[in-house]
């Protein structure tokens, strides 16, 4: 409810972190679809209003969708952007965000045999905010 009363108002500084807490429940009853649309809304809310933590938060929440879907080499890559963005703009995520991002990075290095985790983590890492908005959005159910 909360979430549409925001989206009436048209508060989207507000409207963003809300939409990633919906997706990370979605997530978790397994709807990886619903989570990615919420997601992806809130990854568009954040670059509408230029909140680049939220991009890179929205970012993480992608690779845990990814993950969820299978796609272990994309969500590795989304989760080294996620990592080397923050240390590069000197920030951390939201608690809740950084915890489903860490959780999402430990399942997988047990699903990733160790060279294949560090190439994709090293290819993740070379991409710019840009190319790691259109990797995270480039499935077509998003």
């Amino acid at each position: 409810q909360a979430a549409e009363i925001l989206r009436q108002l048209g508060d989207k500084n507000l409207l963003a972190p809300p939409l990633r807490g919906m997706a990370s429940l979605e997530l978790a009853g397994s709807h990886p679809e619903a989570a990615a649309k919420l997601f992806a809304e809130s990854l568009s809310l954040n670059i509408e209003v230029g909140d680049v933590r939220g991009v890179i938060a929205s970012l993480a929440g992608l690779a845990s969708v990814c993950l969820a879907r299978g796609e272990f080499v994309r969500a590795t890559m989304l989760c080294a952007v996620v990592a080397s963005q923050q240390e590069s703009r000197h920030t951390t995520l939201l608690w809740i965000d950084r915890n489903q991002h860490v959780l999402t990075l430990n399942d997988l290095r047990t699903r990733l045999a160790p060279a294949d985790f560090d190439a994709a983590w090293a290819a993740g890492q070379q991409l710019t905010l840009d190319k790691a908005i259109a990797l995270a959005l480039e499935n077509p159910h998003v």
